[in-house]
């Protein structure tokens, strides 16, 4: 898959089996890892033992979103506490009365917003898969604290089953793409799946898009990962891609 190197900052991938969201997730920014290791972590989340993954719906104007100790600041400290662990899309539209805008990801041919059967309202996070939902703001930072040291939606049994590799270099034949390639497989002692579906996205470490204080989220969508090596943003698909790419794990790594 090829990308502009503009939108490739932190790549996030996951898996759907059933209802099942595996977070089998990996920030492929150097950098961004090396940023968050400066960091001091005064307290760490208490850990799940397996990943975790949230989808935060935030917007421009959504007060609880960016006010001290809101819905972002919240994701952001679980995300600098417990950074192996703990990866999420912060999907950013301009107004929270209308969250499912294609700046936020709801692009054709995914429509990431009806997934999540979200159309108005921020702060909301939905962890693993789709529910239960998580909605408002503690104002202390720490909103989806509880939920991720559960286990996120998250069954630890499933979550060991998986591996995903995640390599990203720039093309050698056009510096200003990047290739992306993508390997999973099944690890587990059962049978492997022969229908799984690669939830990818590359997201923005510092959004482009300022709240009303004038203050960034992070993570935001830039791009949905769609098959036959092409992906969508908020301007179109590139590449004539269908819906995300579908695996036989049956068959060994893809």
């Amino acid at each position: 898959m090829k990308l502009y190197t503009k939108y490739v900052s932190v790549l996030i991938i996951g898996l759907f089996l059933g209802s099942t969201m595996l977070s089998l997730a990996i920030d492929s920014n150097p950098e961004k890892t090396e940023n968050l290791e400066e960091i001091s972590v005064v307290s760490e989340v208490a850990s799940p033992g397996h990943n975790v993954f949230l989808q935060y719906i935030s917007s421009d104007n959504c007060y609880y979103c960016y006010h001290a100790g809101g819905g972002s600041e919240s994701a952001h400290n679980l995300k600098v506490s417990n950074p192996d662990e703990f990866v999420y899309i912060t999907y950013s539209s301009l107004n929270y009365g209308a969250t499912n805008d294609a700046r936020s990801g709801n692009v054709a041919p995914i429509y990431a917003m009806n997934h999540l059967g979200q159309s108005g309202g921020a702060p909301t996070g939905h962890m693993g898969d789709s529910d239960p939902e998580i909605s408002g703001s503690t104002g202390d930072g720490k909103r989806y604290d509880s939920s991720f040291s559960s286990g996120g939606n998250m069954p630890s049994s499933v979550m060991s089953d998986y591996q995903i590799n995640v390599m990203q270099n720039v093309n050698p034949s056009n510096s200003a793409n990047v290739d992306i390639t993508m390997e999973a497989s099944y690890v587990g002692s059962g049978t492997a799946p022969s229908s799984t579906v690669l939830y990818a996205a590359v997201t923005e470490e510092k959004c482009a898009y300022t709240y009303g204080d004038g203050t960034y989220a992070h993570n935001c969508w830039q791009a949905w990962l769609l098959n036959g090596n092409s992906y969508a943003t908020k301007s179109g698909t590139v590449g004539g891609g269908t819906g995300f790419v579908t695996m036989d794990l049956n068959s060994g790594t893809h």
